[in-house]
């Protein structure tokens, strides 16, 4: 073999360069495999190293046919073409996403990653749920509070000129003063026509557009409980598949766990109906 310079890849990383005597001691050491790829200055893409003949042992009459190369390029050409040229960086090998994320995402991994999601949407979806309700609530609130407020006000005002009414006819009737009497209930009067008055406009005004505001925060809250179910659900089914996932993968205490977690989730949740009690 000439002594020529060759890159080799193992997963996601590339080495390199090697000479031709280096990338043979590797295959013999066993740190370069079969499956793994080469490329050297004149061969059209990357090959696996198998087809690369003089690297491995074969038995006698026996030769592994090349499998195809990346990106459907041909095999890889006979040895003695393969060793002849060198030098030059090498190409930008492609990449198979699926087998890369096959062999980085193995099942217990997977199980994993959709418990943790699972989980989240579990909890958004019930968190918005609550949040939505205190929200509602917050809302319906604010007109009974100004409400309240309003005849707070006028009540304080209206007690103290009937708390004046009352002292004045406890005093000596030789002592009264007919028309302080008449101012008094002459002031409770035209309060109290102050009162409906400013009612009725506010009724007709603020106080109407914050009743308008909580009767479309339900209606609106009603419409999105819906998809926060849907979310719910879908969330409580990639949460159960999660912990198949990592029961099935996993050993010891971990799987009794997750078997059990696995049990009371499911009851709860389908055939307990206790996440179905109360609408979102």
């Amino acid at each position: 073999m000439a002594d020529n310079v060759w890159y080799y890849a193992q997963g996601d990383e590339e080495k390199g360069p090697v000479t031709t005597a280096d990338l043979k001691s590797m295959a013999a050491a066993g740190k370069l495999k079969p499956d793994d790829l080469v490329w050297k200055e004149g061969m059209p893409d990357w090959s696996a190293a198998s087809t690369v003949r003089g690297l491995f042992a074969h038995p006698p009459g026996s030769r592994p046919s090349p499998p195809p190369s990346w990106s459907g390029a041909p095999a890889a050409r006979s040895s003695e073409e393969n060793l002849s040229d060198s030098g030059g960086p090498p190409p930008t090998r492609p990449t198979n996403l699926l087998a890369d994320l096959a062999r980085h995402c193995p099942p217990r991994l997977a199980g994993r990653v959709l418990l943790f999601c699972g989980l989240l949407l579990v909890l958004w979806a019930k968190g918005c749920d609550s949040l939505g309700r205190r929200y509602v609530a917050r809302v319906q609130a604010r007109p009974v509070l100004e409400e309240n407020e309003f005849e707070r006000t006028y009540a304080v005002r209206l007690s103290a000129l009937r708390s004046d009414r009352d002292i004045y006819l406890e005093t000596d009737a030789g002592e009264r003063d007919p028309k302080v009497l008449t101012r008094i209930e002459d002031d409770i009067e035209k309060l109290t026509e102050k009162k409906q008055e400013e009612e009725e406009q506010l009724e007709r005004g603020e106080w109407g557009r914050l009743k308008a505001i909580a009767a479309d925060a339900a209606n609106n809250n009603a419409v999105s409980a819906y998809y926060r179910e849907m979310a719910f659900l879908f969330g409580s089914m990639v949460l159960v598949c999660g912990l198949l996932g990592v029961a099935f993968t996993s050993d010891g205490a971990e799987r009794w766990i997750s078997y059990i977690m696995l049990a009371i989730i499911t009851f709860s949740l389908y055939i307990g109906g206790a996440a179905f009690l109360h609408l979102p």
